[in-house]
Order: C-alpha cells, then sequence, then structure tokens
C-alpha cells in the first residue's frame, strides 16, 4: 500500500513539472511571437505605404514624388522581411540539426535584429560586446533561441523599471574553457532567495 501511494505521488509530481514546462513554453512562445510580429509588422507597413506611393505616382505624372527613393525603400523593406524570415527558419528548423562552426557574432547580431524595434519601443538600448570573430561547434539555431529568450526577458524586466539608460548587452569574449557568451542588463537583477533556484523548473 505504501508503495502504491509513493507510486501516485510521483506519477503526480511529474505531471506537475511537464505542466510547469509546458506553461513556460507558452509563455516564452506568446512573448517570442509578439516579439516577431512587431519585426514583420513595419517592413510590411513600409512595403505598403511605398507602394501605394508609386501607384499614385504612375497615376499622375505631375506628382514631385522622388520614385527611386520610394523603390529603393521597397528593397530595404523586402531585405529586412528575408532577414527576419531567414532569422526564423534558423530557430525552428529540425533538431537533428548537425553540429557546426558557428560564428558567434553573426549570432549575437541576428538576435540584436530581432528584437531592435521593439528595444526602441521600449527605450532600451542594444549593444554589442564581442571580440573580433570568435567561433564555437554547436547547433547555431539552439544557440540563437537560448539567446533571444534571455534578450526578452532583459527587456521585460528593464519595461517595468524607472531605470535611466536601460541597456542589455550581448558579449562574447575568450575564455580559459573556450568562449564566454552572456546577456546582461542594468535591470533590478534576481532576488538573493531566488538566485540557488534559478536552474529549477
Amino acid at each position: 500500500l505504501e508503495s502504491a501511494e509513493i507510486r501516485t505521488l510521483i506519477e503526480e509530481k511529474n505531471r506537475l513539472i511537464l505542466k510547469l514546462m509546458a506553461a513556460n513554453k507558452t509563455a516564452a512562445t506568446g512573448a517570442l511571437s509578439a516579439t516577431l510580429a512587431h519585426e514583420l509588422s513595419q517592413p510590411l507597413t513600409s512595403l505598403h505605404i511605398n507602394l501605394g506611393a508609386l501607384r499614385r505616382e504612375s497615376q499622375s505624372p505631375q506628382t514631385s514624388l522622388d520614385r527611386n527613393y520610394l523603390l529603393d525603400q521597397c528593397i530595404e523593406s523586402a531585405r529586412r522581411l528575408n532577414e527576419v524570415l531567414a532569422t526564423l527558419r534558423s530557430m525552428f528548423i529540425d533538431k537533428t540539426e548537425a553540429r557546426q562552426t558557428v560564428n558567434v557574432r553573426q549570432v549575437l547580431e541576428a538576435v540584436r535584429d530581432l528584437v531592435a524595434q521593439e528595444a526602441a519601443r521600449s527605450g532600451v538600448n542594444l549593444r554589442i560586446e564581442s571580440e573580433g570573430e570568435l567561433r564555437v561547434r554547436g547547433r547555431q539555431s539552439e544557440l540563437q533561441h537560448a539567446l533571444l529568450n534571455l534578450a526578452i526577458n532583459g527587456m521585460q524586466a528593464l519595461q517595468s523599471e524607472a531605470t535611466e539608460n536601460k541597456t542589455i548587452i550581448l558579449s562574447a569574449c575568450s575564455s580559459a574553457e573556450g568562449v564566454r557568451i552572456g546577456v546582461a542588463d542594468n535591470g533590478p537583477g534576481v532576488d538573493d532567495g531566488k538566485i540557488r533556484r534559478l536552474f529549477e523548473l
């Protein structure tokens, strides 16, 4: 009877852990979706406005609009869309992705570009501090996803603060172990009582 009760408790504990993991994943996905929706919205809106202006210009030859400027803006918006979509593809590809040599600076720049618009809207300064062309072996999509989650967490922490010069630093430097990669912000930090529990589910 005692063994049966223990088994029941263990099963209940495992169910709770799975629910916590699912809730955490849902929260992270929601934050990521909001950021990506904003990232895609800006170049799409720009395309809509500039293409509309070009159409009006073609129907009214007397207009003084700079056609080449509008076309350049459309090209830039399309480039930005391709950039965001390429980053998305690299993040959500099959997890059987082979390990490869990863350019850390490029990963930091991709993360910065993904959250740049949201950071600007929130008054957060994004900065990269990286020593040259550092490279590691691993899965680029997983590294990028982890750093993106940390950057989003940093922005959420800073949004609720009255801190001046809100800053998030994406960094990479050589260390005795290889390459040290970090995401730091000047927000409130973690309560002392919670530090030892950071890696619990």
